[in-house]
């Protein structure tokens, strides 16, 4: 299995894969970052003998009591959104990571891969529970070019990869809804021309700016600062949304930065926006 990106990870899988079980593992970051991918890289790497996913906030206490219970040995559970699941569950899985014990009775040894893009919400003593603990970060223009590049089955020209690269956010797996998208909506070559249109008719720009993103920098253009809530207010935007899908590329491109007095626009922000 082919990984971009995330060399130093890769190497801690590879140096650690022969060790049964595989550390519990919590790998955290933004969305789209590729951490459900980096999941199935460990799958693969040791061999897992079965690959549960399940996804937190659906987790029930019985669900998680059957899968235990017949777990098959040196299995991988990956729990996304960990940070949502009930506090009972959390205080359910100490004693089976820690010891494979569940209600008094041994299980086999299992490798438990924690993925959230909230890492504040988990406990301190689940956390400490994790042996390996990675933070993925979103992917660089040469790295989705790659992935782009990976992921087409139709002639592209590289231009067209480049500027698919550009507008992904640094998120492969936006990359992939773009490319998936685009070669459902064209066949043949693609090139400049059918980039700049699927551009247009889906109301994004070079930089994968979106309508509510330069919303949010014209905003904030008209202040000295805003406050988050006011942000939200003004936007109709609940401000969990606004922290977690629009200010953390805004942030990334340096166009907004947080002050003591709310966020504001950079010098670059402005400039930018004012050709908007």
């Amino acid at each position: 299995m082919e990984i971009i990106g995330n060399e130093d990870f890769i190497r801690i899988v590879e140096l650690s894969k022969q060790r049964q079980p595989f550390p519990h593992t919590l790998i955290y970051g933004p969305s789209g970052a590729g951490k459900t991918t980096l999941a199935k890289y460990i799958s693969s790497a040791i061999n897992a003998s079965d690959y549960i996913s399940l996804y937190a906030p659906e987790l029930e206490a019985l669900m998680l009591s059957m899968m235990l219970t017949s777990i098959e040995e040196n299995s991988l559970i990956v729990i996304d959104e960990i940070h949502a699941l009930k506090k009972g569950l959390v205080e359910q899985i100490y004693q089976p990571i820690e010891e494979f014990v569940y209600g008094g009775e041994d299980i086999p040894p299992f490798t438990l891969i924690g993925i959230t893009t909230d890492l504040n919400m988990l406990p301190d003593a689940f956390v400490r529970r994790f042996r390996l603990k990675y933070r993925v970060t979103l992917y660089t223009v040469p790295e989705l070019a790659q992935v782009v590049s990976g992921l087409t089955t139709q002639n592209w020209s590289n231009d067209a990869i480049e500027a698919i690269a550009n507008m992904s956010r640094g998120s492969p797996g936006l990359a992939r809804n773009h490319v998936e998208l685009i070669e459902s909506m064209y066949n043949g070559d693609i090139s400049d021309t059918e980039i700049l249109e699927y551009m247009k008719l889906q109301h994004i720009d070079i930089l994968g700016l979106e309508e509510v993103d330069i919303e949010y920098m014209k905003v904030v253009s008209r202040f000295d600062a805003l406050a988050l809530s006011t942000i939200s207010s003004l936007l109709s935007e609940r401000e969990k949304t606004i922290e977690e899908n629009i200010e953390p590329y805004l942030f990334r491109c340096g166009f907004v930065m947080k002050t003591s007095k709310g966020r504001v626009l950079t010098p670059r922000g402005k400039s930018y926006i004012r050709n908007k």
